[in-house]
């Protein structure tokens, strides 16, 4: 069943003038899963000339920017699920890949509570049983996202 369809479009100096107000690496903590956080801290291993290191930054938080704003276009969020609840990564061929992550620990006890205060049990969404389909594509200071959410098994 077709959940939806999401799409951004992000203005790379859009993008630099928050990094500069608040950090590469605390917007990476933001809206980054553990896993994109861990291959983030990696990237000045990879890329040790600083001016090549914040391009590297700033393409490797845009993509998951604009991939993440498109998915929450595309789907109907649960309460209490978030950007870390997304991860990007690439096929060895390049091709992206969108995965929705359940809430774990905390999290997904918070979520629980929230649930039963306001009613609801149930919110539909099967993290094992949604597939996003992703396309990227830079040119220039854009870069654009879209997503398509669908539920399987149905």
């Amino acid at each position: 069943m077709l959940l939806g369809l999401g799409v951004d479009l992000l203005s790379l100096p859009r993008l630099q003038a928050l990094i500069a107000r608040r950090t590469a690496h605390r917007l990476a903590e933001r809206i980054c899963s553990p896993r994109e956080l861990a291959a983030f801290a990696s990237l000045p291993a990879k890329h040790p000339e600083p001016s090549t290191l914040k391009a590297q930054q700033l393409r490797f938080l845009a993509s998951r920017w604009a991939a993440k704003e498109a998915a929450y276009k595309a789907l109907p969020w649960p309460t209490g699920w978030g950007w870390k609840n997304l991860d990007l990564s690439y096929s060895v061929r390049g091709k992206p890949t969108l995965s929705l992550l359940p809430p774990q620990g905390r999290d997904a006890e918070a979520i629980a509570r929230r649930r039963a205060r306001k009613g609801d049990p149930q919110d539909g969404l099967d993290p094992a049983r949604i597939e996003l389909m992703l396309s990227l594509s830079h040119d220039g200071d854009m870069i654009v996202a879209a997503v398509v959410g669908q539920q399987l098994g149905e």
